[in-house]
């Protein structure tokens, strides 16, 4: 099973509570490796919000559509234009190479929406046919990691088994 690059985009995805409040968004952002250096304020969960509400609309594009229409794509360019990047090779531990690309900005909330979007483009290219899917039970956006791309649900243990004592439930009733 291929895991996702943006595991930290999709908990901002489906996750919108952490966007309530700054101890709990200041967390999230230091739990993704984007902390701030500096007290977060309403513009910072505007900017935050602005950006989530964006690539939720772009991964259910892509989800029911397998595609982003030119109107999205220049959305999302727009998005990332802004904020220059420094790109650099890496090592990695278990052998093999990275292309490291570091967000150029004095602003944290700046670098950490350019990660985050960068995140969302890395999974839209690593992806073709999409394996951004959003869950037949709760609407989640969910990275589907199997060889054949039929998984439905976010969790099979939560929502496909909702969904599966339903369908049970139809029959015998």
């Amino acid at each position: 099973m291929i895991e996702p690059l943006g595991s930290s985009v999709l908990e901002l995805l489906n996750r919108e509570e952490l966007l309530v409040d700054s101890a709990g968004l200041a967390e999230a952002l230091e739990q993704w490796g984007l902390g701030p250096d500096r007290p977060l304020g309403d513009a910072d969960h505007t900017t935050l919000r602005d950006l989530r509400a964006l690539l939720r609309r772009l991964a259910e594009s892509v989800a029911t559509r397998g595609t982003l229409s030119p109107a999205e794509l220049g959305e999302f360019n727009a998005l990332i234009a802004p904020v220059p990047m420094r790109s650099q090779l890496v090592a990695l531990p278990n052998g093999g190479y990275l292309i490291d690309l570091e967000p150029l900005s004095e602003d944290c909330i700046e670098r950490a929406a350019r990660e985050l979007a960068g995140e969302f483009g890395s999974m839209l290219r690593r992806s073709f046919p999409p394996r951004l899917k959003l869950c037949d039970g709760c609407a989640a956006v969910f990275w589907d990691g199997t060889r054949s791309r039929t998984r439905r649900w976010c969790d099979g243990r939560t929502c496909g088994n909702r969904a599966r004592v339903r369908k049970d439930r139809g029959r015998a009733g």
